[in-house]
């Protein structure tokens, strides 16, 4: 329980967050009002916030229930500083927000929006390092296992939650899930 809960955490919190951003973006061009959307004076960056800032605090919420369920029902230790896993997992929530928004802009409609989702999610977690460990992985396969921000958030929800470890020891996947942010 100790190794699972944590990446268990961070890939509910990939699918959620893909999931709502893609879904709410999509249906809008479904339903035809995205293009009442582009064309009322709001910008482009205010639009995707618009977007993103409702699923940001839904996954929050989540991650705490997640969080609390694993600490108190199943009694995983929780050693690390609680402010920095919160600010890495918004960090990790963000990104994403992004690839929700990423997904949404190449479907068509729900159904494909649906199927990449699914595709990216079953990926993400063979390749993530949630099944199996990165190490054992030949180097191509960890080449294409870094596309994707749940190998990045794995490691620091293992790291900060068993063992209590700080920043410095994960300054590497904090950087590259910032990148990947970007």
């Amino acid at each position: 329980l100790w190794f699972i809960i944590p990446g268990m955490l961070a890939t509910l919190l990939q699918v959620q967050s893909i999931t709502l951003t893609a879904a709410a973006v999509v249906r809008e061009r479904e339903v035809g009002t995205i293009e009442q959307l582009l064309v009322t004076p709001i910008r482009p960056f205010e639009l995707m916030l618009g977007k993103t800032a409702p699923n940001l605090l839904v996954a929050l919420i989540n991650l705490l229930t997640i969080l609390g369920l694993g600490v108190f029902w199943f009694e995983v230790p929780f050693q690390g500083d609680f402010w920095l896993f919160m600010r890495l997992a918004t960090l990790y929530v963000f990104s994403g927000l992004g690839l929700g928004l990423l997904l949404s802009t190449v479907s068509k409609n729900q159904r494909q929006a649906q199927q990449l989702i699914g595709m990216f999610t079953i990926v993400g977690i063979v390749l993530g390092g949630f099944i199996f460990p990165r190490y054992a992985m030949p180097p191509a396969i960890r080449i294409a296992g870094n596309l994707f921000p749940l190998t990045y958030f794995i490691p620091i929800t293992r790291g900060i939650i068993t063992k209590g470890i700080g920043i410095e020891y994960l300054w590497e996947q904090v950087a590259a899930m910032s990148i990947y942010v970007v």
